[in-house]
């Protein structure tokens, strides 16, 4: 879904970091963008489900 495809964006490029990090050790600023995009991920799954079901039951209630 499309949801899931915005979340992804921000998972994705953590995998290279993560390899980068584990060559050339762990750096202060290196955790923060992986905290912050491990969080984005979260906000956009979280926010996108919420969406999701707020239309739903929307049209739900307009279709009775």
């Amino acid at each position: 879904t499309m949801t899931n495809i915005m979340s992804y964006a921000f998972i994705i490029p953590i995998l290279p970091m993560i390899w980068e990090m584990s060559q050339r050790g762990v750096d202060t600023s290196d955790i923060a963008e992986l905290v912050s995009r491990i969080l984005s991920f979260g906000v956009v799954t979280v926010s996108g489900n919420l969406l999701k079901q707020l239309f739903k039951k929307l049209i739900d209630r307009f279709k009775r």
